[in-house]
């Protein structure tokens, strides 16, 4: 075969090796440059093929898109809208899905019995949206601060491949988790705003969880820590709140709030669960990524409250004598009790729960 140009337009010869019969068949693949859809929406023309000599021209055309591309018929002329060309009908009985694994859909189909026809269509880059919800809880504690983040990325019109989530400086990940098959690498060129860069082997939409897990740096009980920071880059949205928990012993103080301010601790307690509710002491929420302030740990003062039951037996032997402390404390835990009793009860036998050493 051979391709020549005759004015405006391309001419194709097959040359046979035996004379044709009765029919013959022929399968050609054409391709042309796409347009350029930076520049915003570009129109494509439908070309159609002129064999000479024949007597009738008759045919289907099946039209499928990127899901990537938004295409819209703008014009036709000659053509008759049919449910499904040949091509489709018969890879689905076959059981082949329609959809190809690189995402190509089918848009339209059509069928004509004379030529020329005119089909033009409107084609442009589906412009997808991205919405955050991050859902944090963050563990402090006298030697270490954990953080645990559900991020809800919520993408919409386009199937996404890559996010790219800003986290904590000098955070040290532990667990990445996200649907499909996916992989996950830090990008600390900057170490002041560092990125996790997720990279998804088949395009997600709809609801994308991303669950973090790790160890924020530095421990120091006297100075408050900056709020941490997660953003989706891109995301028109980044919204969130935090339950910030501690030990019965301490509580948190929130100062030099920016952006985001304390809500009701029952906003956050659909999404923990009993344990977690019981340690969390303060939930904050925000609506915007620029957000910032600081917590401070500050060790509760206990309230302890005591009395005392003394019950004297009297025989002819001896005097034996029973006292009861009990203890009541409250918002703290402590370590040690201290009372003072009669000299003459130095040597008193003394028992006390989950009593680790005594003086007197």
């Amino acid at each position: 075969w051979e391709l020549n140009r005759e004015g405006e337009r391309q001419v194709l010869r097959v040359q046979l090796l035996k004379p044709a019969r009765e029919s013959e068949q022929f399968t050609l693949r054409l391709r042309a440059d796409g347009p350029d859809h930076t520049r915003g929406a570009a129109t494509v023309r439908i070309p159609y093929v002129d064999v000479t000599d024949a007597i009738r021209h008759t045919g289907q055309i099946g039209i499928r898109r990127s899901a990537l591309l938004d295409v819209r018929t703008r014009l036709r002329d000659g053509l008759q809208r049919i449910g499904r060309d040949a091509e489709t009908e018969q890879r689905l009985s076959a059981g082949t899905p329609d959809e190809s694994p690189l995402g190509v859909r089918s848009y339209q189909s059509y069928s004509f019995v004379s030529i020329p026809y005119s089909l033009t269509l409107q084609v442009e880059p589906v412009v997808g949206s991205l919405r955050a919800e991050a859902r944090t809880i963050l563990r402090l504690a006298e030697r270490e601060r954990r953080i645990e983040s559900r991020i809800e990325v919520q993408a919409r019109k386009r199937p996404v491949h890559r996010l790219d989530l800003r986290i904590p400086a000098g955070f040290d990940i532990d667990t990445v988790t996200a649907p499909g098959t996916f992989e996950w690498v830090l990008d600390d060129a900057r170490p002041e705003a560092p990125r996790l860069v997720l990279h998804f082997a088949a395009g997600l939409e709809g609801a994308i969880p991303v669950l973090l897990t790790g160890v924020l740096p530095g421990v120091d009980t006297d100075r408050p820590m900056e709020l941490p920071h997660f953003e989706v880059e891109g995301a028109e949205e980044n919204t969130g709140t935090f339950a910030v928990q501690t030990d019965p012993g301490f509580d948190v103080l929130a100062s030099d709030l920016d952006g985001v301010e304390p809500v009701l601790l029952r906003q956050v307690q659909a999404w923990l669960n009993a344990e977690q509710r019981a340690l969390t002491r303060l939930a904050l929420g925000y609506r915007a990524p620029g957000y910032r302030g600081a917590l401070r740990l500050v060790t509760k003062a206990p309230q302890v409250t005591a009395y005392s039951l003394t019950n004297v037996r009297i025989t002819d032997r001896t005097i034996a004598e029973t006292m009861l402390l009990n203890f009541s404390i409250r918002q703290a835990g402590i370590r040690r009790l201290r009372f003072r009793m009669p000299a003459y009860l130095r040597d008193a036998r003394i028992r006390v729960p989950l009593l680790r050493e005594k003086h007197v």
